[in-house]
């Protein structure tokens, strides 16, 4: 076997996520295990606790908050999707180095944790920023209805009066070619 002359940084990390993954899923099945015991009807239902399933009552909402929690039901269905669809992509390459007698896909003895756990903060640090300077940019301020509906009558009420004033001045114009 050949060592690589580089090592992987994204080898570790995969390896620290997916050790994480498995500790999480395994503490959220011991919460469901407890939750089954203590209320064992819902657990027969099996409706989850932390997410409403069914309908709505939009009756109360706006359109324009519909809209926006459709779009955002859709944004998280997405992002499901593209991160199995990518972890699905990222054990097929992990199986493929591994059944090619390429090093262990779970352990690179040519980067340390320290490492890897690096690239994992500086993601992370990243992921915080970008969404800190999401929730710094300045929302669309709302006008005030009132307000710009008088300006609006007054345009239209000084543009009716000169549309007036122009046709009577063609009238008396046209009149007085007439007289003539």
């Amino acid at each position: 076997m050949t060592k690589p002359s580089e090592p992987d940084p994204n080898l570790a990390a995969t390896k620290i996520q997916a050790t994480y993954r498995g500790y999480r899923t395994r503490k959220d099945l011991a919460h469901t295990h407890h939750s089954e015991l203590i209320s064992p009807s819902l657990a027969q239902l099996r409706i989850s606790q932390e997410e409403p399933h069914g309908l709505s009552d939009t009756s109360n909402k706006s359109d324009l908050e519909s809209i926006e929690d459709e779009e955002e039901r859709k944004n998280r269905a997405a992002t499901r999707i593209q991160a199995a669809y990518r972890g699905y992509h990222v054990r097929s390459h992990l199986g493929e180095n591994h059944s090619s007698g390429g090093s262990s896909p779970y352990y690179s003895p040519h980067i340390s944790e320290d490492e890897a756990a690096t690239k994992i903060q500086a993601a992370f640090r990243g992921y915080c920023v970008r969404k800190n300077m999401r929730s710094q940019t300045a929302p669309i301020p709302q006008y005030d209805d009132q307000k710009y509906d008088e300006a609006a009558r007054k345009i239209q009420a000084n543009y009716r009066g000169y549309r007036v004033r122009k046709e009577i001045g063609c009238l008396k114009q046209h009149q007085s070619t007439n007289e003539s």
